[in-house]
C-alpha cells in the first residue's frame, strides 16, 4: 500500500498548524471540509472526536460523502484550503515538500503521480489534489514504509563465506532491536562488526520491508547525501541533497532498517546525528566507541576460541596441531581479524606456526578495556593495530603487490569500483588485485574493491604512500579535480575522490611539500563545487600548515583565491572574499606571461565578478567579468571554468546588461574598496 493515504495527509496538516494545541483535530477537519459541512448541515453530527482520531490513525478513510463531494468539485476544496487552512500553517512550503515526497513514494501509477504533481506552485490547488489523491486509499497501516526501491538504488553486501559463530549475539541483537529502534553496536577494530551486521541482515531480511546499508564517510550529511536516489540532479549541493534525502527517509517506519557501518566517532563529533535519531525507522550503527548510558548500546565481545577453530576448518587448515593453534590465538588475544590473517598465513605455508607464535610473543600487545571506550589512532598504533601491522609484513608481498596495496590504503572505506581504480592508477587489468584478494588482504567482488580499515592503516604504515611513490595516482586525481561542473558523472565520483583526498591528508607522507600543496589547491576548489565546507576547511588548514614552505608565487595566489571562496561559501562574506582576491591579484603580473598565470587571473576576475554581484555592486562586477571574458577570448581556458564565467555573465545580464566587451581592458586594476 502507498504512503500517501488520507490519515498520513491529514496528520501532516494537523502537525503543521500554528498553535496546534489550541486548534483541535475536529476543528481542523471541519475547516478543511468547510464547503461540504455548510451544504450538508444535517450531517454535522459526523464530527465526532473518536471518528476523527480513527481517520488520523488510518483506521477510517474520510467520510464517503466528503470524498464524493470534493471529487466532483476540487475547486471547492482548494477554496476551503486557501481560506481556512493555509493561514494557519506555520511553513506552507515545507508542507508542500513533504506532500511531494509522499506522492513520489506512493504505490500508485506513475501517470497518477504526475497528475497529482502537475502544479506544485499553486499551493491551494496542489494541496487539494493531494487530498483527493489520498482518498483513493481506503485505509493504511500507520507504520508502513514506502518501498525504497522505487526511489533508491542500493544493495546490501553479503557476509563472507567463512563467518562462524555469534549465534547468541545475533539472537540478542534481534531481541534488543524489537525493544529499541536505534542501537550502537560497538567493539574494538577488527573484531568483525561489519560481518556480524551483514550476517544479521542475511538472517532477518524477510522481516523488513526495506534495508539500507551505508558506510559512514566524513559525516552523516555526506553519508546521507551520498545515497543514490533515482531523481538526484547534478545541480544540487550536498546540503540540499541531504535535506531532500533526509525528508524521504523520515517517511520510513519501524518496518525498515538502516545500517550505518564504521561510525567511528563520538556522538558530539557529528552534528547531524540528532536528525538521524529522529527518524521513525530502526537504525543500527557499528562503531569502535562505547557511547555509554545515554544511548542504547550493544557490545560485540571477543570471539570465542571454538569459533576460531571453526573458521580455521572452513579455510581448510586441518594439518596444524590444535594445541599450537590454541597458543597462537591466545597470543593474538583472539582478535578476529588478526586470527584470520594468521590462518591465511598458515594456509599459505609462508611461515611455520612457531615463527608466527614467536613474532606475536615478541610484539605483545595488550588489548584492554580502554580500547572499547574511545578509538585513538595513537593508541591503535601502540596496541591492537600492531599485530595487524606485524602480520601484514609476514605476507612478504611482491613489489607489484606492494604498489597496489600502497594505493589501496588510500581508497574510501566504502570501497572503489575496479574500473575507476584502474583509471586512476593507469592499470589495464586486475591481476594484482585478484592476487591480493586471494591472499586475503582485500575483498574484491561484484567489481567493488574494499579494504578493512585496519589493514588499510597497516598498509599505509608499512608501505608509506607519499607524493612521489603515488605520483601518477596523485596526478590522476589532480586531473579529476579540474572538473568544476555539476554533472551526473561528477556527482557520482565526487564522494569517492574527496574521500581519497581525506585519506591522503591522513595517511600519505608530505615530504614533497610543493606537490602536496598543489594537490590541496586542486582538491579544495572541487569540494567548493559541491559546497562541502567541511572538507574545504580541512584542506585550507593543511595549506596554512605548509604555506611557510611554499616559495612559488602562483601557489600562494591560489591559496588566497581558495580562502576567498571559502569566505563566501561558509560565511557569505563578500567583503572578505574580495579582500583575499585583491591580495591574490596584487602578487601576480598585470599581463600574465604563462598560461598558468592567465588561467589564475581569469578565475580570480571571474570569482570577483560573482562576489560583486552578491554585493549588488554591478559596475565593479561588470568590470571584473569583462576582464575574465578578455582572458577567455585570448587564451584557451578550461571549458568548465568558461561555463562558470558565462553563468556569471548571465546573472549579471539579468541585473545589469553588459555592453560590448573592450578586449583591450585586460590588466585594469580592480579595487576592493567601495
Amino acid at each position: 500500500m502507498g504512503a500517501c493515504d488520507f490519515s498520513a495527509v491529514f496528520s501532516e496538516i494537523c502537525g503543521s498548524i500554528v498553535a496546534g494545541d489550541s486548534v483541535s483535530q475536529v476543528e481542523i477537519y471541519s475547516l478543511l471540509f468547510d464547503n461540504y459541512y455548510l451544504s450538508h448541515k444535517d450531517e454535522a453530527a459526523i464530527l465526532d472526536k473518536s471518528d476523527i482520531n480513527k481517520r488520523k490513525q488510518g483506521k477510517m478513510n474520510a467520510h464517503s460523502g466528503i470524498i464524493k463531494y470534493y471529487c466532483q468539485d476540487p475547486e471547492a476544496l482548494a477554496y476551503d484550503i486557501e481560506t481556512n487552512i493555509i493561514p494557519l500553517i506555520s511553513d506552507k512550503y515545507a508542507l508542500r515538500d513533504t506532500f511531494i515526497n509522499m506522492v513520489k513514494c506512493d504505490s500508485c501509477s506513475e501517470e497518477k503521480k504526475a497528475d497529482t504533481l502537475s502544479d506544485t506552485d499553486d499551493l491551494p490547488h496542489f494541496f487539494a489534489n493531494v487530498i483527493i489523491h489520498s482518498f483513493g486509499h481506503n485505509s493504511v497501516q500507520k507504520n508502513t514504509s514506502p518501498d525504497i526501491s522505487e526511489r533508491i538504488i542500493s544493495s546490501v553486501p553479503k557476509p563472507c563465506k567463512t563467518f562462524s559463530g555469534r549465534k547468541k549475539e545475533l539472537s540478542a541483537l534481534d531481541e534488543m532491536l524489537k525493544a529499541h529502534d536505534k542501537i550502537f553496536v560497538y567493539g574494538i577494530g577488527g573484531i568483525g562488526k561489519s560481518e556480524f551486521m551483514r550476517t544479521y541482515i542475511s538472517e532477518h531480511k524477510k522481516e523488513y520491508k526495506n534495508i539500507l546499508y551505508l558506510t559512514y564517510e566524513s559525516n552523516l550529511r555526506t553519508t546521507i547525501a551520498g545515497i543514490s536516489f533515482k531523481d538526484d540532479v547534478p545541480q544540487e549541493t550536498i546540503a540540499a541533497r541531504f535535506e531532500r534525502h533526509s525528508e524521504y527517509l523520515k517517511l520510513m517506519k519501524t518496518d525498515s532498517l538502516i545500517i550505518i557501518d564504521n561510525f567511528d566517532i563520538l556522538p558530539h563529533e557529528d552534528v547531524y546525528l540528532d536528525e538521524l535519531l529522529s527518524y521513525s525507522c530502526k537504525i543500527l550503527f557499528t562503531t569502535r566507541n562505547n557511547f555509554g548510558d545515554d544511548y542504547d548500546t550493544f557490545e560485540l565481545a571477543d570471539i570465542d576460541r571454538t569459533t576460531l577453530f571453526e573458521i580455521a576448518e572452513k579455510f581448510g587448515l586441518s594439518d596444524i596441531n590444535y594445541d599450537t593453534l590454541d597458543r597462537i590465538f591466545a597470543a593474538a588475544h583472539d582478535h578476529t581479524l588478526a586470527c584470520e590473517l594468521i590462518i591465511r598465513l598458515l594456509k599459505k605455508s609462508a611461515h611455520t606456526p612457531d615463527e608466527i607464535l614467536e613474532m606475536l610473543m615478541n610484539n605483545h600487545v595488550n588489548i584492554g578495556a580502554s580500547d572499547k571506550i574511545r578509538r585513538s589512532k595513537t593508541a591503535d598504533a601502540a596496541r591492537y593495530s600492531e599485530h595487524i601491522r606485524q602480520l601484514f609484513r609476514l605476507f612478504a608481498l611482491s613489489e607489484e603487490q606492494q604498489n597496489i596495496m600502497r594505493l589501496l590504503s588510500l581508497i574510501p572505506v566504502a570501497g572503489i569500483s575496479d574500473k575507476y581504480f584502474q583509471f586512476l592508477t593507469n592499470t589495464t587489468d586486475c591481476d594484482i588485485i585478484n592476487e591480493v584478494d586471494e591472499i586475503g588482504l582485500i575483498r574484491y567482488e561484484d567489481h567493488l574493491i574494499t579494504v578493512h580499515p585496519l589493514i588499510g592503516e597497516a598498509a599505509a604504515f608499512d608501505l608509506s604512500p607519499d607524493m612521489d611513490n603515488c605520483g601518477h595516482f596523485i596526478d590522476a586525481l589532480n586531473m579529476e579535480y579540474q572538473h568544476h561542473l555539476k554533472t551526473p558523472i561528477n556527482n557520482m565520483r565526487q564522494e569517492v575522490i574527496l574521500e581519497i583526498a581525506d585519506r591522503i591528508v591522513e595517511f600519505a607522507g608530505k615530504d614533497n611539500v610543493p606537490k602536496y600543496f598543489e594537490f590541496l589547491t586542486n582538491a579544495a576548489p572541487y569540494a567548493e563545487v559541491f559546497e562541502d565546507t567541511y572538507r574545504m576547511e580541512r584542506y585550507i588548514s593543511q595549506m596554512e600548515e605548509y604555506l611557510p614552505q611554499i616559495t612559488d608565487v602562483l601557489s600562494k595566489a591560489v591559496y588566497l583565491t581558495i580562502k576567498a571562496s571559502y569566505s563566501m561559501l561558509y560565511g557569505n562574506d563578500a567583503d572578505t572574499a574580495i579582500e583575499y582576491s585583491t591580495q591574490a591579484l596584487s602578487i601576480l603580473h598585470d599581463y600574465p606571461d604563462s598560461y598558468r598565470e592567465a588561467v589564475l587571473c581569469f578565475n580570480i576576475y571571474n570569482s570577483m565578478g560573482a562576489f560583486f554581484i552578491e554585493k549588488k555592486d554591478f559596475p565593479r562586477a561588470k568590470l571584473c567579468l569583462e576582464q575574465a571574458r578578455t582572458y577567455a577570448e585570448n587564451f584557451d581556458m578550461p571549458l568548465d571554468d568558461v561555463a562558470v564565467m558565462f553563468h556569471n555573465l548571465s546573472v549579471l545580464g539579468i541585473r545589469q546588461p553588459i555592453p560590448q566587451t573592450n578586449k583591450n581592458g585586460a590588466g585594469q586594476k580592480i579595487s576592493g574598496s567601495n
